[in-house]
């Protein structure tokens, strides 16, 4: 590691300890006050955010697009820094609300591996460890840059007994499912992968990852869909039943995860994050 990474990751891993300590109505207020200083602070991340929110809601304003951006930076540091408590604290007592725990309980007394469809929202690290702490989970994860956080952010995960899997190994993902694993995986951001086809979202075509069809035909696991929004200091999880059908044809497969995706995200727009370059770089031609 260089002496850049060691000053960026004790700056980080300080940031996360002090927001597990904090109590947890401080963090939403400090939360606002860091996004709004990015917001403004970032033209570069405040010019993606726009250009996804234009694309997806053209029917907007410009200041009403504005006003959902700033909020889906405040509640990207708000998930940023609920990871503290799950890192360095203790949050599994909070609030949690979860529909359709059966769907994934039968399947797994049958012994049947499950894709859990997830999606990029701010809440997302706070919900899987949730859902974690009442069935077993693998996850799908990108190795972090600094070599420091990934280990802590691994031995962390480590500790709440849910079992991290890299991207890249495709093998290991599929002797997990075989074996009956519940594997979280999110196919909604930006990856270099080839594996695309073209797939209808807010009114748009656009290129959408076919790996959930590839996995579920290699595997023979079930796909049910995981949601979530915050609520009332704790979280709302939604599991759908088995998505029927699902592994047969990619198209149809990638159709079906952007309506997903679309409609959690018009329920809570904010919580989305625009963040994301894949609507702006990857190739998104209208719809006829």
């Amino acid at each position: 590691m260089t002496v850049r990474q060691w000053i960026a990751a004790g700056l980080e891993l300080s940031i996360l300890r002090l927001a597990s300590v904090l109590p947890l109505r401080l963090l939403a207020p400090i939360s606002n006050v860091a996004g709004a200083v990015y917001w403004w602070g970032s033209a570069d991340s405040r010019r993606i955010v726009l250009d996804n929110l234009a694309l997806c809601f053209p029917e907007l304003s410009e200041r009403e697009r504005a006003g959902i951006g700033r909020s889906s930076l405040a509640q990207a540091v708000l998930g940023y820094l609920e990871k503290g408590r799950w890192w360095f604290g203790d949050a599994s007592s909070q609030p949690c609300v979860v529909e359709g725990l059966e769907h994934l309980q039968e399947l797994a007394s049958r012994g049947r591996g499950v894709l859990l469809l997830g999606f990029h929202f701010s809440d997302m690290e706070n919900a899987v460890l949730l859902l974690n702490e009442r069935i077993p989970l693998c996850a799908m994860y990108l190795r972090r840059p600094n070599p420091l956080v990934d280990a802590v952010s691994r031995k962390s995960r480590g500790r709440r007994q849910i079992t991290m899997i890299e991207r890249s190994d495709v093998r290991g993902v599929l002797s997990m499912l075989r074996e009956g694993a519940v594997l979280w995986f999110a196919p909604d951001q930006e990856y270099r992968d080839r594996n695309q086809v073209p797939a209808p979202f807010f009114g748009m075509l656009l290129h959408t990852l076919s790996s959930a069809t590839r996995l579920v035909k290699l595997s023979g696991a079930a796909v049910v869909a995981f949601t979530h929004h915050r609520e009332r200091g704790g979280s709302r999880i939604a599991l759908s039943p088995p998505l029927e059908g699902f592994g047969e044809d990619a198209a149809a497969d990638a159709a079906r995860v952007n309506r997903i995706l679309e409609d959690a995200i018009r329920r809570s727009p904010s919580a989305y994050f625009w963040i994301n370059r894949r609507l702006r770089s990857h190739a998104v031609v209208p719809q006829a």
